[in-house]
């Protein structure tokens, strides 16, 4: 599947509700995951469910990933294309860049 092009805002769970319809990035730790749905955790802590797409990487629990893709709902996330970031990732300062960037969006172009 090719990466979708063009400003895709990055939110967090708090974040979802505003952006419905909208092709967005949200980053989290997978708290559980099949075939067709990954039960995953925000940077902020919001439970989100993931409809997977056609990305066959396999989503462990503990993994941090970036999934790309069109909100449904507020706690729904219908995937396009998924990345998988380090474990290293602090997702407390994560959190709080997306924050700055939702409340400078002339500055980060949200």
């Amino acid at each position: 599947m090719q990466a979708p092009v063009g400003n895709t805002p990055r939110v967090n769970g708090r974040l979802m509700a505003s952006h419905s319809g909208r092709l967005v990035r949200l980053v989290g730790r997978v708290m559980g995951a099949n075939n067709d749905i990954i039960d995953l955790e925000a940077a902020d802590g919001a439970r989100i469910t993931v409809q997977r797409g056609s990305s066959a990487f396999p989503a462990d629990e503990g993994q941090i990933i970036e999934i790309v893709g069109t909100v449904e709902d507020p706690t729904t996330l219908r995937e396009s294309i998924s990345y998988v970031w380090s474990e290293k990732t602090d997702l407390s300062v994560y959190n709080e860049m997306v924050n700055i960037a939702s409340a400078l969006p002339e500055v980060f172009g949200q």
